[in-house]
């Protein structure tokens, strides 16, 4: 039309899908979705490919539901294919960023793989109600947790992941071609209501099962009758792992009045009913006379075990069942007295961890001929201070350097570890916050790299030191001055430009960079670099509103979280600032 703009190229994305071209565009309203809906369903009435179609679609849904951008489109398309090629869909690998985008892709995705995934993604509903000790619950991304690879903060509540999907992608499901996502849906919400859940426990698919017997609402009798007449195992280990289970339904598993209690599936409810929080002290004292070590573990550090099972487990041969007790809370102090005698170190050394130990009891394990116990005994908040001081003098290096990471240490003793002859000792000082700037400059200069590794970033480190860092061989060292927040702008100018990505990451990150350089970094083509700019407590408002409008879900909704956490803060505070009545 004469004297309308055309679309830019940055406004459009085109991918082929297995023959199938679909065209991403960006709308008025800014948001970003598939351009040729109505060419994809002429296809589709041509007896086109349905799969590649459908899949397409989803990934239109997730760009107009705002938990992912068009630079998302390639990953989130090898996403849905790895959901499609796994055998179990919760071992396919999906970036923590993606994990909603993924969600509402499967929602509109017409494939037996993303019926499967959405009925164990919307289980993280009921994930807190389940013992998390246990490790077999359902839903969330506990793979890549469990991987080390925890999603930071802004990533994970930015994307909102299920609870920002917007009441859309719910009606999505409840009318959803799968029966087994319908009902899914349904037995996750934490509002169903005790009888839908008692209806429900009528249905046979496992999936539902699974989590009706995980919902904290369900009734007792809905839980015995699934664990009675399913013909899987699973509700049984879901009901044993429910912490909002009834103490009643729980002495009736352990009993054993449920279908296929046999082999490991028996051992395997003791062990999940030894976790559960919920478990009454009865049932604890009758697993404390089990042959599993394993949970009898369990039970000697339950918060319900009883005087005379912890007395019981107390006198166990084996080390590993008596050392859980240590930490239990209800232990009496009579019985943590004994164990401080105890033949083993290992039970003694986690005596010697414990709050609340009487003095002597804590000098008698100070005095330990187990350096192990000692170390411990050093780290303990308790220990009195001519303790501390006989401690440092310790032949062990172990020992003193538990002495030397202690915050209420005596300020002579730790000046004098700066001079300890072991590299492990003066670097266990490095970390400890209480250490003086004139104990972190000598250190700063030690001739040992993991000592010096140990205070790169701390603050007291003089600036020529830190400028000799930034210029160093060592990649650790020069994240050091990247992240120290001493150093000055313009060694942090130089150290965006590094090649390892973290100091880069780390340069971004720091508050003394000068601002033109974070604009700069803002138009960075690593979505990891930008996203950093978005974590930089100094970056400002006008930056994070540029950013809002990245095209990468990890830096467009990192962004949009901080400039809304930021906002609610300064509003609080002005509502908590009295007015000045003007003269």
């Amino acid at each position: 039309m004469e004297g309308e703009a055309a679309p830019r190229k940055a406004d459009r994305r085109v991918l082929v899908c297995d023959g199938v071209r679909a065209v991403f565009a960006r709308r008025t309203d800014g948001l970003w979705g598939l351009a040729n809906e109505a060419e994809l369903a002429v296809l589709e009435g041509l007896g086109g490919p349905s799969e590649p179609i459908s899949r397409l679609r989803g990934m239109g849904a997730a760009l107009e539901a705002g938990v992912a951008g068009p630079g998302d489109i390639a990953e989130l398309g090898r996403c849905l294919r790895r959901v499609a090629a796994s055998t179990e869909v919760f071992e396919a690998r999906v970036p923590p960023h993606l994990a909603a985008a993924v969600t509402v892709a499967c929602a509109w995705w017409d494939h037996y793989a993303a019926a499967e995934w959405l009925g164990w993604a919307v289980s993280a509903r009921l994930e807190s109600n389940l013992s998390a000790e246990a490790g077999v619950g359902p839903g969330w991304l506990g793979w890549e947790i469990n991987a080390g690879l925890r999603p930071r903060r802004a990533w994970w509540n930015g994307c909102g992941w299920l609870a920002g999907l917007g009441e859309g992608f719910w009606e999505r499901l409840a009318c959803h071609r799968d029966e087994a996502v319908r009902l899914s849906a349904e037995a996750s919400d934490p509002d169903t209501s005790p009888a839908r859940l008692k209806e429900m426990a009528k249905w046979t698919l496992w999936e539902v099962a699974d989590l009706v017997c995980s919902h904290p609402r369900t009734p007792a009798g809905a839980l015995k009758h699934l664990c009675r007449f399913h013909t899987q195992h699973r509700p049984v280990y879901r009901t044993a792992q429910n912490a909002s289970a009834d103490p009643a339904v729980l002495r009736w598993l352990f009993r054993g009045r449920y279908r296929g209690n046999s082999g490991l599936v028996g051992d395997r409810v003791l062990w999940l009913l030894a976790v559960n929080p919920n478990t009454p002290r009865d049932v604890l004292g009758r697993l404390s006379r089990s042959k599993d070590s394993g949970v009898l573990s369990w039970v000697a550090c339950h918060p319900n075990a009883g005087r005379r099972t912890l007395e019981r487990l107390a006198g166990h041969p084996q080390w590993i069942v008596r050392r859980p007790i240590a930490w239990n809370p209800s232990a009496p102090d009579r019985l943590i007295a004994w164990l401080a005698a105890d033949r083993h170190r290992g039970v003694r050394a986690v005596v010697a961890e414990r709050r609340g130990l009487p003095g002597d009891v804590l000098e008698q394990l100070a005095a330990d001929r187990s350096l192990v116990v000692r170390a411990a005994a050093a780290a303990n908040l308790q220990l009195c201070e001519h303790m501390v001081r006989r401690l440092a003098e310790d032949p062990h290096p172990r020992v003193r350097a538990s002495i030397a990471r202690r915050a209420d240490a005596p300020e002579d003793v730790l000046a004098a570890l700066t001079e300890d002859a072991d590299p492990a000792v003066r670097k266990a000082l490095g970390n400890n916050p209480s250490a003086s700037p004139e104990a972190v400059a000598c250190l700063a200069e030690d001739s040992d790299l993991g000592v010096r590794r140990a205070v790169c970033a701390r603050p007291e480190v003089p600036e020529d030191t830190i400028g000799r860092f930034a210029c160093s061989e060592d990649d650790w060292l020069r994240w050091g001055a990247a992240a120290n927040t001493s150093t000055p702008p313009d060694v942090l100018e130089a150290l965006v430009g590094d090649s390892d990505s973290q100091v880069k990451d780390a340069a971004a990150r720091n508050p003394n960079i000068d601002e033109a350089v974070l604009e700069r970094l803002a138009a960075h083509r690593d979505k990891y670099i930008r996203h950093s700019v978005v974590e930089n407590p100094s970056v400002p408002d006008r930056l994070l509103e540029q950013l809002c409008e990245d095209e990468c879900a990890v830096v467009f909704s990192a962004a949009a979280y901080t400039l809304r956490e930021r906002r609610a803060q300064n509003a609080a505070r002005e509502r908590a600032e009295p007015l000045v009545p003007v003269a």
